[in-house]
């Protein structure tokens, strides 16, 4: 039947194809969306894949730069009876003798080769770390602290560095050191690649108990003769063989035995004194310094750049002081006998450098304070039930 306008089906006939026609109208409708929505999600997932490709790679170049080593995770072999896993912690490589540096590992754990890449490439994250450093205000405030207590300095003593060639707060240290050398030196000059008389590394361990005499710091390799500046000494039981080397191409002293931080100064007039740059050291490091060094005439030659000793006072009870650090103690207990300054810390990240100090002794105070305070306060031997130093 038709009116003029539609055309309506009559017969059965025509309303089933006509409805066929709908059906099939709707079925090509969704399967064009689904081919649609097929497509989309494949391109999203290129993306995403494409998007983690290159977070992935930008990872590994942070890591590569900074000195990781990424690693992928291995089957682990089945162990043979009767070999637990425990045994394992039983041996420790490495492992040094009792000394107060925490326990440390001594770092002569590698025996792949130094080359002239690996020491290079280590040279080359310390002067970046060192150029950051020149920009702090930290060194410029340091600076001015020396200024201002017009020390002399004619020897710098550096100990307890840290790992630098895989820890970023210990670069930042030695980076100091090395802006620290050219403050007070002046610039600083590596020597020439050589890995002759750095391969023989090997550390020792000097027990407090064998210190009978004051001790000095070990004699430079034969190299040092052309040396004009005073003499700059790095120790650290944790330094690997690699970190050696890169420290014998500036000519500094880096000596193989451990002597607690027992180092004696020499009495010097006109406020000549020797910097100990002791960043984050143990307190019984602190201590031996100062015991070896408890004399009115020779105790205002020392300067020490380290933890804040007012903070040890503030954080520790007299007592317990007294006991793990006696000569600090004794120290502390004379009014106005240490001058400490803080200088601003705006080196990221800021645990480099956070707590450190200056610390001063007053030439007038020594002078006058009683006899009976200058008695040896003794070294710190800080036991752990094993037996060992911490």
């Amino acid at each position: 039947m038709y009116n003029g306008l539609f055309c309506f089906p009559t017969t059965a006939t025509q309303r089933i194809t006509m409805a066929f026609a709908s059906c099939q109208s709707s079925q090509c409708k969704q399967a064009r969306q689904s081919q649609a929505h097929r497509q989309q999600r494949k391109l999203d997932a290129d993306r995403d894949e494409k998007g983690i490709k290159l977070v992935c790679f930008r990872f590994f170049l942070m890591a590569a730069e900074d000195g990781f080593v990424p690693v992928q995770r291995r089957r682990r072999k089945r162990e043979r009876k009767g070999h637990g896993h425990h045994q394992g912690h039983q041996k420790q490589r490495g492992m040094s003798q009792s000394h107060p540096y925490h326990g440390l590992q001594n770092g002569d754990d590698d025996d792949a080769p130094i080359t002239d890449k690996a020491v290079q490439t280590t040279l080359d994250r310390l002067l970046r770390c060192k150029a950051e450093v020149e920009a702090s205000d930290f060194l410029r405030d340091l600076k001015g602290l020396l200024e201002q207590h017009q020390l002399q300095i004619n020897r710098i003593v550096c100990l307890g560095v840290g790992n630098f060639s895989s820890e970023t707060n210990a670069r930042l240290q030695l980076a100091l050191l090395l802006c620290l050398e050219d403050v007070v030196f002046g610039s600083t000059r590596p020597r020439q690649p050589t890995l002759h008389n750095t391969l023989d590394t090997s550390a020792t361990t000097v027990p407090l108990s064998d210190i009978a005499q004051p001790q000095t710091d070990s004699a430079l390799d034969d190299h040092s003769e052309t040396r004009k500046r005073p003499a700059l000494c790095v120790f650290d039981p944790a330094l690997s063989r690699l970190e050696r080397a890169v420290l014998q191409r500036f000519s500094w002293d880096v000596p193989t035995s451990n002597d607690h931080g027992w180092r004696p100064v020499a009495a010097e007039p006109n406020s000549t004194a020797t910097l100990f740059f002791m960043p984050h050291c143990p307190l019984p490091l602190y201590n031996n310094v100062l015991a070896a060094n408890w004399h009115p005439q020779t105790l205002p030659c020392v300067a020490i750049l380290g933890n804040s000793f007012a903070h040890y006072k503030e954080r520790k009870l007299d007592r317990e002081l007294t006991v793990q650090a006696p000569a600090l103690a004794h120290a502390l207990a004379v009014p106005d006998l240490i001058h400490e300054a803080t200088p601003t810390n705006d080196i990221v990240p800021e645990a480099a450098f956070n707590d450190t100090a200056l610390h001063v002794f007053s030439t007038t105070v020594a002078s006058k304070v009683d006899s009976q305070v200058w008695q040896d306060p003794g070294a710190t031997t800080a036991v752990e039930p094993q037996g060992e130093l911490v």
